[in-house]
């Protein structure tokens, strides 16, 4: 994620709705950890609706917070129930965008499920990589890129159950 840092939403950006909708319907007892969370905007929209959310974001994150609380950079030790990234992929390579959805599925629990939020059509890039006008790393994910990996396709959401 060595592009995140530069690459991440503003702190005004509002949580994706489809996203915080697809996860509200889950029981609030249902473990949760946002893997890139950025500035922790869809982990605190999960929390206002009384979600426990582990924000975890290697370069965005504190090593001494409550990733309870705020985004921490320390990777949990524990598993969960459902690990989702938003538009984490679309700012790393190829190589480094497969570490990281290895990284989520092993973090998540038995029968767990993981979600990738992704941007498909940004700027027409098909698939191609590109560094945009304010100096940022963007590419779009192709569906065959996780489908292949078997996930399913809901949207722009993509979700595979362990």
């Amino acid at each position: 994620m060595n592009n995140s840092k530069k690459t991440a939403m503003s702190v005004n950006s509002k949580p994706n709705k489809d996203l915080i909708n697809a996860l509200s319907a889950l029981n609030k007892n249902t473990t949760i950890l946002d893997f890139g969370a950025g500035n922790g905007r869809h982990s605190n929209a999960l929390r206002e609706l009384g979600f426990k959310v582990y924000s975890y974001d290697p370069y965005n994150g504190n090593k001494n917070a409550d990733p309870y609380k705020e985004v921490s950079n320390v990777l949990p030790a524990s598993t969960f129930d459902y690990v989702f990234t938003a538009f984490v992929l679309n700012v790393v390579d190829k190589n480094e965008a497969a570490n990281i959805i290895n990284r989520c599925e092993s973090l998540t629990a038995n029968k767990g499920n993981v979600i990738h939020l992704v941007r498909e059509d940004l700027r027409n890039l098909k698939g191609k990589s590109k560094i945009t006008a304010k100096g940022t790393y963007q590419r779009d994910v192709t569906i065959k890129e996780l489908t292949d990996l078997g996930y399913n396709r809901n949207g722009k959401l993509f979700t595979k159950t362990k």
